[in-house]
Parts: C-alpha cells; structure tokens; sequence
C-alpha cells in the first residue's frame, strides 16, 4: 500500500461525509491526528489531497490559506481519541491522549511565529492566528475537563 492509499484508508477509517462545511477542524489539525496514528509524517496538501480524492469539498479556511475546512464529521475520531475514564489525561484535535502540559506546550509553540511590532504590540498572520485559537480552546478544554 503507498503512502497515499495509507493516508486514504485513514480518512475513510475515522471520518465521515456531511452536507455542510464544519468548521471546528481543520486540515493542519487532522493531519497531526493521520500522523499520530500512522506512524509517519502526513503533509497538509496530503491529506488534502487524500479528502478531495475521497469526495470531500475543501473550503479555504482563510483567503491565500493552505489550511482547509471540510464537509466531514469527526464524530469516529474524536470517539477514538478520548481516553475513557480519565481525568487527568484528554484528547483534543492532536490526537492521542494529550496532558495539561502538553496543551499548553502547543499553546507556547503556536504563539512562536509573533514578533513584537513597533507599537509594542504582537502581530501575526491570519493562519497563526488561527492555529493559536485552536491552541488556546484545546487548552481550555483541557482544563476544563482535568477540572472537572
């Protein structure tokens, strides 16, 4: 099986065709799911590739933007990436089981790319902005579950 029909057969294992765009995952994220499980090294234009292939529409999450939203559910995956009866460890849009300090770890990772302007504020594009929202509502949502 080639590297492609691997990524394929994951996509079709763990995601599921919807009518409408969701919003609440992208391709950069689901792409670090594909690499977690499969053991090897997934491109965001691979997995791409792989759900358009596969009938998926990609929606362009920002204009100029290689991320992508897509009309799928996520339902199986994040069923597969819970870790089940346990509080201190969560899963969330990484996949795998993710601790609090890895969660803020990405957080610290994501926020990398700013750089300080010269009106003593921080900037960055509209892509790392995103993917420093998706950081911080992992992390509450880690949180919030270790809180609970």
């Amino acid at each position: 099986m080639t590297k492609d029909e691997k990524i394929a057969q994951w996509v079709i294992e763990n995601i599921t065709m919807r009518k409408t765009e969701n919003f609440t995952r992208g391709s950069y994220s689901l792409k670090h799911s594909a690499e977690k499980e499969l053991g090897f090294y997934v491109s965001n234009d691979e997995l791409v590739e792989a759900m358009v292939g596969l009938g998926y529409t990609a929606y362009q999450r920002t204009a100029g933007s290689s991320k992508y939203n897509f009309n799928a559910s996520y339902k199986l995956l994040k069923r597969k990436e819970w870790a089940p009866g346990n509080q201190r460890f969560v899963s969330i849009y990484l996949g795998g089981v993710m601790p609090i300090e890895q969660a803020a770890t990405n957080l610290l990772e994501a926020m990398k790319p700013l750089y300080l302007n010269d009106f003593g504020g921080y900037q960055c594009n509209r892509d790392e902005a995103a993917d420093i929202g998706d950081a911080m509502r992992n992390l509450e949502e880690v949180l919030a579950m270790n809180n609970a």
